[in-house]
């Protein structure tokens, strides 16, 4: 706590230099107070953006995220785009986070976007293609899978889910997401 506070004082003669800003996002840390960290760290990147403090900010949306506090999580990741809006690892934390809270259909269409990003990139598409597959299942059950189960007794087409935007829109099942 005297950390916090003496960083506080300094941050109080200084109020514009991000560095104390950060620092007192490294005390709020330690002392468990995340989503204060957080708003720390986003004025010190408002100051002055610094990879130092765009690792921690990230470490703070992982805190966030695993602590579901996804509304503060989702904020740090769409940060961090506005800064840097090729990090394709950031845009799939934030499509975990949005999972995560329940907004299924904007997951699946942010790990949609990723997926031509990737190209060249086998194995980091199939990891996006198993959480695509997953969300789809979450949205839209194969038939036979849920609770329904022994009351199925026809083998029906897998539903299928829009996702992406505009001309890379695309039709997929769980199915689909899963096969090589």
């Amino acid at each position: 706590m005297a950390l916090l506070d003496d960083a506080q004082s300094r941050l109080a003669a200084r109020p514009r230099d991000p560095l104390l800003h950060f620092e007192v996002a490294q005390a709020q840390m330690a002392l468990g107070r995340v989503a204060s960290a957080a708003a720390s760290l986003r004025k010190s990147l408002d100051l002055e953006p610094s990879p130092m403090v765009l690792s921690a900010y990230h470490a703070v949306g992982d805190a966030l995220m695993q602590s579901s506090q996804f509304a503060d999580a989702e904020a740090c990741w769409r940060r961090l785009i506005e800064i840097e809006p090729g990090d394709l690892a950031v845009r799939e934390r934030l499509a975990a986070t949005l999972r995560l809270s329940g907004r299924l259909q904007e997951a699946a269409d942010m790990w949609h976007g990723i997926m031509p990003e990737l190209h060249g990139a086998p194995e980091d598409q199939a990891w996006l293609y198993l959480d695509l597959g997953a969300t789809i299942d979450q949205l839209l059950p194969a038939a036979g899978t849920g609770a329904e189960w022994i009351l199925s007794q026809t083998q029906e087409e897998p539903r299928t889910l829009l996702v992406g935007e505009g001309s890379n829109a695309e039709e997929l099942s769980a199915e689909d997401c899963y096969r090589p």
